[in-house]
């Protein structure tokens, strides 16, 4: 199932290896999950307190919606995926992660960039491209950072030829690719030599799509098809259907979901519906890959935390797929309503955060040496962020197409409906559900790397070194 060969290192030296750089990165991932959650109920506040921070102009309802997402996308989504990536691909291929210092290092200067985005959205200094707003100079940094991080994965993969490579560092590889081409296109044609007229809201699309479907959606592929059949002690059924679905995502993955009364060309409208309809194909081949995989084996309710998670993630791809597939056909009562934002939710965190947040479950324990504390908390941890997930997804759905039944009417519409309005309510109860949820996995991990990171840093084992050396005389 996997690469580890004969002549593969040994997975504790790998994990070594790997500790510095993907602690790092998994840890301010979990950070910024909180504080992406908390701008966003920040931001949900104001539709049901109107005059909620009006007097403050840096924490306007634009600024805190602007921050939730780059705190997502970029500080949540980068850093778990850049994470993940290095532990897979090392494990993957049966080496020690290459330079992780300098993995270390990309890893601090990109949540410098994200730092800085975030700062300078709530001063004002947005692009005005929904998504992608980000200041120039964060994007730089988000550059460096991450092209130092690449540096070491590739060299990790070259580190070590095989034949046959397993299905999971096809998506990882793939990610690493997409991501950077994504940043230097928004740099330098939504940048320092911005485009003009349609074409910013072409590119701006394009790169939204580009890491949302597929830098984030080939890793979570990648974690799905790698822990299920490690897991279950199973192979993958087809890495036909694998490779199917790998390309299908790639190829189409940017063109997907274009409004069709976006301002561009009307080409570019036809060509994302016709890569919608096409989308069907990849996305019927992951489910019948991973059905197939699982069996009748218990998935989304696993025992197995790591295993549970990655349940609810493959769930929620399929759903925001089938989504994906129908918007050419639905996209024209649920534009410019809360629709999009749940879905766009079921993606990002039900798919990619819940894929991660199993990861983290199973690559933290072997980083620092531990099994983690309280197992149970993490069971309450998932069934917290499954509820929060449904509180959110179901009413904003139900809502957006109530929104959009009212606009197609062409009947008066100076607020929300009253019954939309109540959806949000209970909305807004999902989003502080996965904010708990959130809190919990960052105290678990903070948890567990306090207890049991280091000797040589750990706070805990200096503690009870000092206090023997006192009980010793050796110490004043």
């Amino acid at each position: 199932m996997s690469n580890e060969h004969n002549n593969a290192q040994a997975p504790a030296a790998i994990d070594v290896s790997c500790r510095l750089p993907v602690l790092l990165l998994l840890g301010s991932a979990l950070l910024w999950l909180v504080m992406a959650f908390g701008f966003g109920l920040l931001a949900s506040l104001n539709f049901h307190a109107p005059s909620l921070l009006a007097d403050c102009p840096y924490l306007t309802y634009g600024h805190r919606a602007s921050s939730a997402w780059t705190a997502m996308l970029f500080g949540f989504g980068g850093n778990a995926a850049l994470g993940i990536t290095i532990w897979m691909l090392s494990r993957l291929r049966g080496v020690e992660l290459s330079w992780p210092n300098l993995a270390a290092l990309g890893g601090a200067v990109w949540n410098i960039g994200v730092t800085a985005g975030v700062v300078g959205l709530i001063m004002g200094d947005s692009t005005g491209h929904g998504g992608v707003d980000l200041p120039l100079y964060a994007i730089r940094l988000l550059i460096l950072g991450g092209g130092l991080i690449a540096v070491s994965a590739v060299l990790t993969y070259f580190a070590r030829r095989d034949e046959e490579l397993y299905v999971s560092t096809w998506h990882l590889m793939g990610g690493l690719v997409v991501l950077p081409l994504v940043l230097m296109t928004i740099y330098l044609l939504l940048g320092s030599e911005t485009v003009r007229g349609v074409a910013q809201a072409t590119v701006a699309t394009w790169a939204v799509s580009s890491l949302t479907q597929v830098w984030l959606g080939m890793v979570g592929l990648a974690i799905i098809y790698y822990f299920v059949p490690k897991i279950l002690e199973c192979p993958l059924y087809s890495r036909q259907l694998a490779a199917l679905g790998f390309l299908g995502l790639l190829m189409l993955g940017g063109f997907l979901g274009i409004h069709g009364g976006a301002p561009m060309p009307v080409w570019i409208v036809r060509l994302s519906a016709f890569a919608a309809v096409l989308f069907a194909f990849p996305l019927f081949a992951v489910w019948w890959n991973v059905h197939r995989t699982v069996g009748i084996r218990a998935f989304a309710t696993s025992r197995d935390n790591t295993l549970a998670f990655i349940g609810v993630a493959w769930v929620s791809y399929l759903l925001a797929g089938v989504g994906t597939v129908l918007h050419p056909w639905i996209n024209g009562q649920t534009h410019f309503t809360i629709f999009e934002a749940a879905i766009r939710q079921l993606f990002v965190f039900g798919f990619f955060a819940m894929a991660a947040i199993g990861a983290i479950h199973y690559i933290v324990p072997r980083l620092t040496g531990a099994e983690w504390v309280c197992q149970k908390s993490f069971r309450r941890v998932h069934l917290l962020a499954g509820a929060g997930l449904l509180l959110y997804v179901v009413p904003m759905v139900y809502g957006g197409i109530d929104q959009g039944r009212v606009l197609a009417s062409g009947s008066e519409y100076t607020n929300l409906p009253g019954g939309t309005l109540m959806t949000m309510r209970i909305a807004f109860l999902g989003e502080l559900a996965l904010l708990f949820a959130a809190l919990g996995v960052l105290a678990q991990f903070a948890r567990q790397v306090v207890t049991h990171g280091c000797d040589c840093c750990n706070p805990v084992e200096i503690f009870k070194m000092i206090k023997a050396a006192r009980e010793e005389g050796g110490v004043e």
